[in-house]
């Protein structure tokens, strides 16, 4: 089903700028920015459910003001380099068709494509096992370099598709989710051990960040960027950064900096 929640946007300008907003869980969100009240288009958007088209009623609802459309990496790219764009042309034309903006989210991590991780794989990659929510998971790590190359290319693909429909206002992010698209680094002290035996460092982190985030950045020039953030967890004195919240902070600095 699906349910609304009030988001404040940001639209990044033509001079390329970006606005990180802070999110958590899809809910509060708040961010600083030069533009003019005018400039920013607000509203109630509602989160449809993933790779469904948004509920008649919804469209219909003058209180709502733009749909978040979600969709499985698996879904939009079956076979590497072969995407269906049925489902997100459909529900975005009929967002657009009732005057909705469009908040895009594609699943990267828990939805991605079986082929991603045979290509990891085969590349020799590393990949990190935790317990999400008592289930045994295992993800590429976050700066694996087959991982990055491939995310990127779907990024840009979905860019070049979606980028000139003005009906598309805002695109996310995330390049520190161990599930869904929200800021997640697994950080028990288990999983801190664990992060360092296959070679955790801030800085790699960051570094895989800062690609993701550039990549989302020139594939759609058109479009507000946003990204949840979040902490990394302090738990018994075995830490993955310097604060709770430094990777996050620096992300965002670094991407202002990027494109200032």
């Amino acid at each position: 089903m699906d349910f609304f929640h009030r988001l404040p946007i940001l639209r990044k300008s033509h001079s390329w700028t970006v606005h990180l907003l802070r999110v958590a869980s899809c809910a509060g969100i708040c961010a600083i920015s030069s533009l003019s009240a005018a400039e920013v288009p607000r509203g109630v958007f509602s989160i449809a459910n993933v790779g469904k088209d948004p509920l008649p009623g919804v469209l219909a609802n003058p209180n709502v003001d733009g749909i978040s459309v979600r969709q499985d990496w698996a879904s939009l790219e079956p076979t590497e380099g072969n995407f269906d764009f049925s489902y997100l042309d459909s529900a975005v034309a009929s967002s657009a068709a009732s005057g909705k903006m469009v908040l895009l989210r594609i699943g990267t991590q828990s939805p991605k494509p079986a082929w991603v991780n045979a290509a990891i794989t085969a590349a020799g990659g590393t990949f990190f096992s935790f317990l999400d929510n008592g289930t045994p998971t295992t993800i590429p790590v976050f700066w694996d370099p087959t991982f990055l190359a491939k995310k990127k290319a779907m990024i840009a693909a979905l860019g070049a598709h979606f980028t000139n429909n003005p009906s598309v206002k805002v695109v996310v992010a995330s390049f520190a989710n161990s599930s869904s698209e929200d800021w997640s680094v697994p950080h028990t002290s288990i999983d801190v051990v664990n992060w360092f035996a296959v070679g955790y460092t801030t800085d790699k982190f960051l570094a895989a960040g800062q690609q993701i985030i550039d990549a989302t950045m020139v594939a759609f020039p058109n479009q507000i960027v946003t990204m949840a953030v979040g902490g990394s967890g302090h738990v018994n004195g075995l830490n993955l950064d310097p604060t709770n919240d430094y990777a996050a902070r620096a992300a965002v600095a670094t991407a202002r900096a990027s494109w200032p």
